[in-house]
């Protein structure tokens, strides 16, 4: 998802700040939304709105992709570049545009317990706006993550530095993860809202009375988006046993997956171009061993 920051002006009762912090915008967005939008920027409406349009990206490769078109829609606002994980940064910097300072100004770090002297202080919520099924008309609904975001970066700091050797097993968190199949190419799947970094095998933690199976097809729907119907359950093999994958606190049984349906047409070199604004890609062995951790290839090998 994209997290937004917005800005209120008094006077105006408008949005007069609007912060993207890793903006995932794909082709159709960019060609049936924006496209216009831009066509339109010189029109009477949008030449009276004060805006300031700001843009926090992951990376230089994901900001030169997105920049250009952005821009050209809204002119106005900051561009900076925040790694994913790095979320006390992020939030430094949402308090430099909220207090209209330049970015190069030195900022205390983020605390959610802060107020100024007029009572304020800042918080983070994910909005979404979804049709309802019922009424057909869309709603929008806000959660607060602020303590969220806090402990990922926690997690962050402490990736891949735990100890194995004092390692208490038994008070692990148990997952089931999914190594889904086609061919000589497995799925990797990545998280487009920074809640970890790279590539990994998708996992979840099962429900009471889940079959391990169900919790693996489980795992592929929530962190791919695709139906359940495209894997099917490679029976006859055993599960693997993968300790502490990414250097969490977790023991994984990893069940084989295929997929159901053939790849799409065209060269199968296609497959292995990596869309950083896709949940999962396709890998080939030797590229996926470059994307995961040592102890998730051990479970591939």
């Amino acid at each position: 998802y994209t997290m937004l920051f917005l800005r209120e002006d008094r006077a105006t009762s408008v949005a007069s700040d609007i912060c993207l912090i890793h903006p995932t915008l794909p082709a159709s967005f960019v060609n049936n939304i924006l496209v216009p939008m831009g066509n339109q920027r010189n029109s009477s409406v949008n030449s009276q709105l004060s805006l300031d349009f700001h843009l926090i990206f992951q990376d230089e490769k994901t900001r030169d992709k997105r920049l250009g078109m952005i821009r050209h829609v809204f002119p106005n606002g900051m561009t900076n570049i925040v790694p994913r994980g790095a979320h006390k940064q992020g939030l430094s910097l949402l308090l430099s545009i909220l207090s209209k300072k330049g970015c190069d100004d030195v900022m205390p770090a983020y605390n959610p317990d802060y107020c100024d002297s007029t009572g304020k202080s800042v918080h983070l919520s994910t909005l979404t706006v979804e049709m309802n099924k019922y009424s057909k008309q869309y709603e929008r609904t806000t959660e607060d993550i602020t303590a969220d975001l806090l402990k990922v970066e926690q997690m962050s700091i402490n990736n891949g530095t735990i100890d194995l050797k004092s390692m208490d097993w038994a008070k692990c968190d148990r997952h089931i993860g999914a190594l889904v199949l086609r061919g000589n190419r497995c799925v990797l799947v990545r998280s487009l809202s920074g809640g970890w970094d790279d590539m990994r095998l998708p996992s979840v933690i099962p429900k009471e009375d889940e079959s391990p199976v169900s919790a693996a097809i489980r795992s592929v729907v929530e962190l791919t988006e695709v139906d359940s119907s495209e894997v099917a359950a490679l029976e006859m093999i055993s599960p693997v046993t993968v300790y502490a994958p990414n250097g969490r606190n977790v023991v994984m049984q990893l069940y084989p997956l295929y997929a159901t349906a053939p790849p799409p047409d065209g060269a199968l070199e296609d497959a292995d171009l990596e869309d950083e604004e896709s949940l999962y890609d396709w890998y080939l062995f030797e590229n996926a061993v470059k994307r995961l951790d040592d102890r998730s290839v051990a479970a591939l090998r």
